[in-house]
């Protein structure tokens, strides 16, 4: 909860609020915290006068604006004396910390499938890494009998020249240079 949300203005709508009374009435009671959630409802007026209320700022329903702690307690009016000074802040739930988003989704075609997965399995450095990987297991053909390096077969790829395919390589975390043999390559 930041400063920034507390006010000393008085709730006007039914709600959670986080409450703390002015310091000075609370001197002598060395129970009372400092801060205290409560909840803000709007209540029958013949409720709180039943409860002694003498403070009741009735709407054209009979209701009036009551808090009270969660704790338990009396519901007193929100225009009552006992909240002059007092500040309030609105209280929010945070999210459920084991709570897992949905992951699972269908595509255009009906099939279901784990969402995250096709995220990560779709990152562009990924497939980029993927299809030099495919490339190191494929001989590379030449009529002569000559093997070209990883970087050729990248360029053959994707189209670029020595330069960016070393690049391309090198970012990857692949030799440019490499020559195939079976031997050398470990399957992923």
């Amino acid at each position: 909860m930041s400063e920034s949300n507390w006010t000393t203005e008085r709730p006007t709508q039914p709600g959670e609020y986080w409450l703390s009374i002015d310091p000075n009435k609370r001197k002598g009671r060395i129970d009372f915290p400092s801060v205290i959630p409560c909840e803000v409802s709007l209540c029958a007026n013949t409720y709180l006068m039943d409860r002694g209320s003498l403070d009741i700022g009735s709407d054209k329903n009979g209701l009036t604006l009551a808090a009270r702690y969660i704790t338990g307690g009396a519901w007193i009016p929100v225009a009552n004396d006992w909240y002059d000074g007092a500040l309030w802040a609105p209280r929010e739930t945070p999210e459920d910390p084991f709570a897992k988003p949905e992951t699972m989704r269908t595509d255009q075609d009906g099939r279901e499938y784990n969402h995250d997965d096709r995220e990560q399995k779709l990152n562009p450095d990924a497939l980029v890494k993927k299809a030099i990987q495919h490339l190191r297991r494929r001989k590379p053909k030449n009529g002569r009998g000559y093997v070209y390096p990883l970087w050729k077969r990248v360029a053959d790829l994707f189209g670029h020249g020595s330069g960016y395919s070393a690049e391309i390589c090198r970012r990857h975390g692949f030799d440019p240079d490499e020559q195939w043999t079976p031997e050398e390559v470990t399957s992923c």
